[in-house]
């Protein structure tokens, strides 16, 4: 590729994300897409400039001459059409001639799905024996389970799993949140992965993706394709990453759940592309009956479930009983009536057990939204009613202590004591919040960093904060703001030897030089203190 067509290539994708503000995973597709078409025009010996309508019907032509799909034509024509764009309003194309060309035609065929028996086996052909093994069957456990996008697997956040729930918090197309269960299987994996194996290759960096690669850093796309492959070659299952997801849905809707629910649970804004799947299903019945009763109609099958469910229905004497049960006129009496009460009252007590944990999980976005819009008291009290619904939940007593701290922060001016006594009271609170998630999770580096600076900065009480920065910094042992802030109350309680040895380690540890010449004049003062300056 040459200069000038780099240049323009990074010119255009810069557009794309700024301008035009469209998602970075669609940016870098049309990106992809373009190399192709300019090393078909280097090829051909065409400039920008010289292209012609006739040139891209051709270049169209060799990508369907390269047996490519029509859903990738598709895209390849997307790209041109947008980069057409482009050069118009840079004035290298007259008009936008990739608009002229005719769109591949796109049949919309069923989504292929793999059986729960081929699942397993896929599964069951990973090999546990190093890390990036015990992670690869995490990674496709959790894929499966709860039906992931490549792209949502690959920027997963350890803050978004949450295990007693057993949720996921996942970012999806359009930058949209939606909340996802995962099973029993994918919380041991997922638990072995993060808890056994994980910090063996990040190391002492903060990495906030929860599945990385062999040096530490965050799984690409790309890598959990070629992860695949390999297993995919030593099970003999062979489909694509995305056949999960497929299968995931398809799985759910056989087994009963409703069209809305795997609706919400994909993450799809429109219904229609989720209906595609109740075709899949329907397919399975056709073959199934194909292949038990071959030559006879499908409606055969039809006549007999609808015979079966009338059979098994309850009839209008149990009916009866079971409405006077319903409206409270009498007690069951017989053994089905008993059975079926307990039943009844079961799921009762399950959908309202299951409301609790739904608004919970509400409770705990709205949160975030808050505090991301900077409302704090709308954050406090989301907070207050959300620990009544996860009363064991350390994030939700750490975003009540960072809502508690920044109210007392607004409280600038003491005109009268209850203005300070109210300061007091947040401050307190934010205290206390802070010390019951670290209760919850000893390691919990945010808290145990937020707590020591409320010490610090706000209570004067440098000496509580020691222990709590003395464990942080054994977790994120290269965090300079930690070790600065440990340094700082070394010095406020005397401690200085110490204090002067934790500027030396950060001097040693960072790049930055703006850090390097704090922690150099910070240690001047330490030492001026200490011996006279």
């Amino acid at each position: 590729m040459t200069g000038d067509i780099a240049q323009i290539l990074t010119s255009y994708y810069s557009d794309l994300l700024l301008t035009e503000r469209k998602a970075k995973l669609t940016a870098q597709t049309y990106r992809r897409c373009l190399k192709l078409f300019f090393a078909w025009c280097e090829k051909n010996t065409l400039t920008l400039a010289d292209v012609t309508v006739k040139d891209l019907v051709f270049y169209m032509a060799s990508r369907h001459g390269d047996n490519r799909s029509a859903h990738t034509r598709a895209k390849d024509l997307a790209a041109l059409r947008s980069f057409g764009e482009f050069l118009v309003r840079k004035r290298v194309w007259a008009e936008n001639f990739a608009l002229q060309l005719d769109s591949p035609r796109l049949g919309r065929g069923l989504p292929r799905v793999l059986s729960e028996n081929q699942v397993n086996s896929f599964l069951a052909n990973i090999a546990l024996d190093t890390p990036m093994g015990v992670r690869d069957r995490a990674l496709f456990e959790l894929i499966y389970s709860c039906g992931l996008r490549v792209s949502e697997a690959a920027g997963l956040l350890i803050a978004n799993v949450h295990f007693d729930e057993q949720i996921l918090i996942v970012r999806g197309k359009g930058n949209k949140e939606r909340v996802v269960p995962f099973g029993d299987q994918a919380k041991q994996w997922l638990a072995e992965w993060l808890n056994a194996w994980r910090s063996k290759l990040t190391g002492d960096r903060a990495v906030p993706q929860v599945f990385v690669n062999y040096q530490g850093r965050p799984l690409s796309r790309q890598g959990i394709w070629f992860r695949f492959q390999g297993i995919e070659a030593k099970s003999g299952v062979f489909a694509k990453v995305h056949t999960l997801r497929h299968s995931f849905a398809t799985h759910l809707l056989s087994g009963g759940a409703d069209l809305r629910s795997v609706q919400e649970l994909l993450g799809h804004a429109d219904l229609s592309t989720t209906q595609i799947y109740t075709h899949v299903t329907e397919e399975q019945l056709k073959q199934a009956h194909k292949k038990f009763f071959p030559g006879h109609n499908a409606a055969i099958l039809l006549c007999v479930c609808v015979l079966l469910l009338a059979g098994c229905g309850p009839s209008p004497r149990s009916v009866k009983r079971m409405q006077m049960l319903e409206e409270g006129v009498r007690n069951p009496d017989s053994i089905e009536e008993l059975k079926a009460g307990i039943q009844q009252y079961q799921k009762r007590v399950e959908d309202i057990m299951m409301a609790q944990s739904q608004i919970g999980i509400w409770y705990k976005m709205l949160i975030s939204r808050y505090l991301d819009s900077q409302m704090f008291g709308e954050a406090y009290e989301a907070c207050q009613q959300a620990i009544k619904y996860y009363p064991a939940n350390q994030n939700l007593y750490y975003s009540l202590g960072l809502s508690s701290g920044y109210l007392a922060k607004s409280i600038v001016e003491y005109r009268s004591s209850g203005e300070l006594a109210q300061k007091y009271d947040y401050l307190k609170t934010a205290e206390n919040a802070y010390l019951r998630a670290i209760e919850l999770d000893d390691r919990y580096f945010r808290a145990l960093y937020a707590v020591s600076v409320l010490y610090v900065f706000e209570l004067d009480e440098p000496e509580k904060a020691v222990p709590h920065l003395e464990k942080a910094v054994t977790i994120e042992k290269r965090n300079t703001d930690a070790l600065f802030l440990l340094a700082r109350a070394y010095y406020m309680t005397y401690d200085f030897d110490k204090a002067a040895v934790l500027y030396d380690t950060i001097m040693d540890i960072t790049t930055l030089p703006e850090k390097k010449a704090e922690a150099e004049a910070n240690k001047k003062i330490v030492l001026d203190a200490a011996y006279g300056g």
